[in-house]
C-alpha cells in the first residue's frame, strides 16, 4: 500500500511539473527517428495486463499503410498513449478497448492518428466541456470511484499539440463508450 501510494504521489507530482513546463514553454521536445512497431508493442504490453485483470479485451491494430519509422519524441508519445488508453481501460467495466492507428489527412497535412475506442461509461453532454480543463474531472464521484487528479487529459492534449497534433473527443454515448482521436506529426 505504501509503495502504491508513493507511486501515485510521484505520478501526480510529475504530471504537475510536466504541465507547468508545457504552459511555461519550457518543455523540450526531442524529435528522433524511432521504429513505430516498438512503440506500439511497448504500449500494448504495458496496458494489456491492466485490461486483462479487468476482464477487458485490448485490441491494437492498424488500418491502411503505416510508416515503419516516425520522427517524434517517443517518451512524450508513450506518455500520451499510456494516459489516454489507460483512461479508456480505467473507465471501462466490461467489453473492450480498441486502439487503431492510421494515417489521416488533417487540414491538408498527413498525421498519424491513434483512435482509442472503448465500451465504457461514455461522457454526459454536460461533462464534455470539462474534459481538457486542468484539475477537473467529470464529477466528484469520478475522483472517489477511480482516483486521479484531472491533469492527464489536459497534459496529453498539450503534449500532442507539441508533437504537431491534437487530441479530440470524436464520439461519446453515455452508457456505451467513447472514442478519442490522438494525432501527431510523424515527420517526413
Amino acid at each position: 500500500v505504501i509503495k502504491r501510494n508513493g507511486q501515485l504521489l510521484s505520478n501526480i507530482i510529475n504530471d504537475i511539473l510536466d504541465l507547468s513546463k508545457v504552459e511555461a514553454g519550457k518543455m523540450e521536445i526531442e524529435r528522433i527517428e524511432v521504429p513505430f512497431s516498438e512503440i506500439m508493442k511497448e504500449i500494448s504490453s504495458s496496458l494489456s495486463l491492466g485490461a486483462s485483470e479487468k476482464g477487458l479485451k485490448l485490441i491494437v491494430g492498424s488500418q491502411g499503410t503505416i510508416p515503419n519509422h516516425i520522427k517524434t519524441d517517443p517518451l512524450r508519445l508513450r506518455q500520451i498513449l499510456l494516459n489516454i488508453v489507460g483512461n479508456a481501460i480505467k473507465f471501462t467495466q466490461r467489453g473492450s478497448v480498441q486502439v487503431t492507428f492510421q494515417m489521416l489527412n488533417v487540414d491538408g497535412a498527413l498525421k498519424l492518428a491513434f483512435i482509442v475506442k472503448d465500451t465504457g461509461e461514455g461522457i454526459q453532454p454536460e461533462q464534455i466541456n470539462r474534459l481538457f480543463v486542468p484539475f477537473s474531472q467529470a464529477d466528484a464521484s469520478t475522483t472517489r470511484k477511480f482516483g486521479g487528479t484531472g491533469l492527464g487529459l489536459v497534459l496529453s492534449k498539450k503534449l500532442a499539440n507539441s508533437l504537431g497534433g491534437d487530441i479530440v473527443l470524436t464520439e461519446t454515448t453515455p452508457g456505451k463508450g467513447s472514442t478519442f482521436t490522438i494525432t501527431i506529426d510523424p515527420g517526413e
